[in-house]
């Protein structure tokens, strides 16, 4: 099950646990495509996160936490996304 996507140029690194992403030859744009749009949220141009393991959404320091495996993962949002959350 993917926990984030995280863009890499032309390429994609899928995260499916905290510490083995998977690199894809495909940027994030197709990867978002193909990906149910209802549980992946974009929360910046170069992250793409699963709503199911959002923990939570820190909006002074524009940060979002995920939780899996008993780890958290924080990754960093735009503001302009961070509104929306």
């Amino acid at each position: 099950e993917i926990l984030y996507c995280e863009a890499d140029h032309n390429y994609t690194r899928i995260f499916t646990s905290p510490e083995k992403p998977v690199l894809v030859s495909v940027n994030l744009a197709v990867v978002e495509e193909m990906l149910q749009t209802g549980s992946f949220l974009r929360i910046s141009r170069s992250i793409l996160i699963n709503s199911r393991f959002l923990t939570t959404v820190h909006r002074r320091n524009k940060t979002c936490t995920l939780t899996s495996q008993g780890k958290e993962i924080v990754l960093p949002a735009s503001a302009e996304m961070i509104k929306k959350l």
